[in-house]
């Protein structure tokens, strides 16, 4: 089953040491008859600190996924 994923991507510069990273944000819904909760909502979300600049949004998410 193919799934559309919802991602962006920023720089993120906030850690002393660490310099030019890109954070991949991704929001899925979740799937019909999967259990709601209070505190999670409909969506789950996803977020990766990279310093990866060279892959889409999509291809780091998959990866994560994956592994």
């Amino acid at each position: 089953m193919l799934v559309k994923l919802n991602t962006i991507d920023m720089p993120f510069e906030s850690f002393q040491d660490v310099k030019h990273c890109r954070l991949v944000v991704q929001r899925q819904r979740k799937q019909k008859g999967e259990q709601l909760d209070l505190f999670d909502g409909e969506y789950t979300y996803r977020c990766i600190l990279t310093n990866d600049w060279d892959m889409t949004d999509e291809e780091i998410i998959l990866l994560l996924i994956v592994s």
